[in-house]
């Protein structure tokens, strides 16, 4: 199973633009990306990070970086197209745990979703060939609606109770 991790590396956590400076947001940004790569590495995948642009930063050997420029939506569809089944957890999960990525990948669903707590998408499995994404507003809902269409079954990792619980950052 591939695994990615989609990261905005241009303007990344705009909602904290009024707290921190886009500096500090893209150098928090690249931290918490740090760590779901190291986690992802520790539950056994070699993660692709899909970056918006180029990472300078340097990342574990076992980790590889792709660019795509495009929205993340749009670029997580593009490498979804092809029907591997493949592991997704966004970047800004810096507490997430290895055993949270076993709990994801460990089902027989086509789907397995961890909700974040406001309605996005923490995370997911996916092993329908037909599944692609939508990161825009209650996204959790969206690809629970989007399985559905594509005849897919759906299992749900409660990431208010798991390891999941208020990792989602800004």
């Amino acid at each position: 199973m591939r695994s990615l991790i989609p990261f905005a590396a241009t303007e990344p956590k705009t909602r904290l633009a009024p707290v921190l400076a886009p500096d500090e947001r893209a150098a928090f940004a690249r931290v918490m990306l740090s760590s779901v790569v190291e986690t992802v590495i520790a539950a056994d995948f070699e993660p692709t990070v899909l970056a918006t642009a180029q990472i300078t930063d340097p990342l574990p050997a076992a980790a590889s970086t792709v660019v795509d420029d495009q929205p993340l939506t749009a670029a997580v569809n593009e490498q979804l197209a092809d029907g591997t089944p493949t592991l997704v957890v966004m970047a800004d999960l810096p507490l997430l745990r290895a055993t949270d990525i076993h709990d994801l990948v460990g089902t027989d669903a086509d789907l397995t979703i961890a909700p974040g707590l406001g309605g996005g998408t923490n995370a997911f499995c996916t092993r329908e060939p037909a599944f692609r994404v939508d990161y825009h507003g209650a996204s959790y809902l969206d690809h629970c609606e989007i399985a559905a269409d594509c005849g897919a079954t759906v299992e749900t990792v409660d990431s208010t109770t798991t390891g999941y619980r208020y990792r989602r950052a800004g």
